[in-house]
């Protein structure tokens, strides 16, 4: 069967999703397709899924069931986490489902269906080297994502994207450079490095970053998560000392009881990532650091969570990222006794997220009256101009010039709804 035209996409999840979906894209683009919206009738619908937790996996499927609705004789394509871990699920919804191993192909599987409905997926055991998928522009980004790694090989208790992704794998400081180079050429002046687990480079990692130091282009290079283990001394002064590497950095916390930490499986105690997060903040002191907190966890008792909360209280973090656990099938996790009650969870989760809004307007605080350095975005929002510092946060400048795609110098005059409120250095 031969389709019309058209094709809408819709992303969930992580940076690496929102990759992996415009690598799509630009397949469906050069094979002649017309992208519409996702909120308009479509020929086919491509949704990329998460699931990370089962809030994840529902809203996978009413993009989904949303996508039928409004055009019914649509050909419907799931791919992503969800589809590589329950693609018999996803089968009764869609007409096609396709692994993580396999969505780097979508239009070869495309035309094996033949508009019937098939599931393809690869176990994640067979995901043994790194797909090389290299995109020429992010659309509605001036930051350009870069995929160096998928995968992970130090599962926590918890966590099912092992089995989604496959183990811990990277490309080559060589194929790195090559895709940075072309989306650099495409006029992209910071490039944020990504991936499930991008630590898990070590010493590549540092030896990559030297490499782009020594470049004219990008402007600056972001990490995206890295595991508080693989913060090696090396890469602490490396970044400390750099001229490119964003003071961002998002580190997983998870939880700041020691008990809690090993029944997840995480590799490290409460003791050393307080003394990480403090020698960071020491050595680069407009950092913004951000953590994943896990609330709900089983067998977190009060004495666990107030732990937690206490620890989070007295770090010099900017911001946190709060999740309540959700049992997922097939980690050890979801077998452990002394699972947390649903209301406990809520309002543990909304205590730490009020904590979350107090770190992040003390933190934006700071920087009244300072000078940043900000990557001004194409177009406007309310009339304002609006980029993003090199430690996150987001600034809206009243300037009628035309910034867009350009860094420039701003004094933070105060603050902004979730960003602050900046003045062009002229």
């Amino acid at each position: 069967m031969s389709w019309a035209g058209t094709v809408a996409f819709r992303s969930f999840g992580c940076k690496l999703n929102q990759f992996e979906t415009e690598f799509i894209r630009e397949d469906f683009l050069r094979a002649g397709y017309r992208e519409v919206e996702f909120s308009q009738p479509s020929d086919i619908y491509l949704i990329n899924t998460c699931s990370v937790t089962a809030q994840s996996d529902y809203h996978a499927r009413q993009a989904i069931r949303a996508a039928r609705r409004r055009s019914p004789s649509s050909l419907i394509i799931a791919t992503g986490c969800y589809a590589q871990l329950n693609p018999w699920i996803l089968a009764d919804l869609a007409d096609l489902v396709l692994g993580n191993g396999e969505k780097g192909d979508v239009l070869h599987y495309l035309r094996e269906v033949n508009g019937g409905g098939k599931v393809f997926t690869s176990p994640s055991s067979a995901f043994s080297t790194f797909p090389r998928m290299a995109i020429r522009e992010l659309r509605g980004h001036t930051r350009a994502f870069v995929k160096i790694q998928d995968g992970c090989s130090t599962p926590c208790s918890f966590c099912i994207v092992p089995k989604a992704r496959g183990r811990a794998r990277h490309a080559s400081i060589e194929e790195i450079l090559s895709q940075i180079d072309s989306l650099v050429k495409a006029g992209y002046r910071e490039v944020v490095l990504t991936g499930v687990n991008i630590g898990s480079l070590g010493t590549d990692l540092i030896t990559l970053l030297q490499r782009l130091e020594e470049m004219e282009l990008p402007q600056r290079v972001r990490l995206s998560s890295i595991e508080p283990t693989d913060f090696t001394p090396e890469l602490i002064d490396f970044v400390a000392a750099s001229h490119k590497v964003c003071p961002h950095f998002h580190i997983p916390l998870q939880s700041g009881d020691r008990g809690i930490l090993q029944l997840m499986n995480r590799r490290y105690d409460p003791s050393f990532y307080e003394a990480l997060i403090w020698e960071l903040s020491s050595k680069i002191p407009q950092a913004g650091i951000g953590a994943d907190v896990l609330v709900g966890f089983p067998g977190e008792g009060e004495k666990e969570y107030e732990n937690t909360y206490h620890l989070v209280e007295k770090l010099p973090l900017a911001y946190l990222h709060v999740f309540s656990y959700s049992p997922r099938e097939g980690t050890p996790a979801a077998k452990f006794p002394n699972q947390v009650s649903p209301v406990v969870k809520k309002e543990r989760s909304l205590l730490m997220r009020k904590l979350g809004m107090e770190k992040w307007q003390r933190f934006r605080e700071r920087f009244k009256g300072q000078s940043l350095e900000v990557l001004v975005e194409r177009g406007r929002k309310d009339g304002l101009i609006t980029g993003l510092t090199g430690n996150y946060i987001r600034v809206y400048i009243n300037s009628e010039r035309d910034s867009g795609n350009k860094l420039v110098k701003v004094i933070v005059s105060g603050l902004r709804g979730k960003g602050v409120e900046g003045k062009l250095v002229e």
